[in-house]
């Protein structure tokens, strides 16, 4: 029998399931497919997945299916009409499981993700608060320093006033003893100081 080619990851998945595709077989869209059986495309869908019928992409992007030549137009679910409300093949409830514990692992893992969002977060919240207290602190030790400073700086302008003032008296004292001693030294000269000695 000579056998269609089937393209992409679903030839592989053909193969791997060991699909014998007919020479008669015929490649229709789902929608072709529905059309052609006579029912839902969702009902067609599942039929093919149940039949194991393959897949193949087309040129243009879109899944067709391949209906074996021995099943008939209009012909509905193998042997009785699809209501499209038939219980999901095995195979199909195995894969929608799959899938679940897929979704739940995603959602464990973004809800992880989330949480240590928030505790970094909650973290950085918190060493900006500490930073902020030592700022505050570092502000008012600075403050205390400036006053500090001021009041250090008073004392030193006090003291340099009162050294020059204590100097300026020390000079004019010094000034006033050399006045007098000049004087005694020329009363002694004139022999007055000898004079004013003996008076009785």
């Amino acid at each position: 029998m000579a056998g269609a080619t089937i393209m992409g990851d679903e030839a592989e998945e053909g193969r791997s399931k060991g699909v014998i595709i007919a020479h008669d077989t015929r490649w229709m869209t789902y929608q072709e497919a529905a059309d052609f059986l006579g029912m839902k495309v969702e009902s067609a869908r599942r039929r093919a997945q149940r039949e194991g019928w393959p897949r193949q992409l087309g040129n243009d992007g879109r899944t067709r299916v391949g209906i074996p030549g021995d099943i008939a137009a209009g012909s509905g679910a193998s042997g009785a009409t699809d209501t499209g409300d038939d219980h999901p093949h095995p195979g199909e409830m195995e894969a929608l499981r799959e899938a679940l514990a897929r979704e739940r692992e995603r959602a464990d893992r973004a809800e992880a993700l989330a949480a240590a969002a928030e505790q970094g977060q909650a973290e950085a919240r918190e060493r900006a608060a500490r930073l902020e207290g030592e700022l505050d602190g570092v502000k008012l030790a600075t403050e205390h320093l400036h006053d500090q400073l001021a009041q250090a700086t008073r004392q030193r302008d006090e003291a340099l006033s009162l050294s020059l003032e204590r100097k300026a008296a020390a000079d004019a004292e010094q000034r006033a003893r050399e006045a007098a001693e000049a004087a005694l030294e020329r009363l002694q000269s004139r022999g007055v100081w000898a004079r004013l000695r003996n008076r009785p």
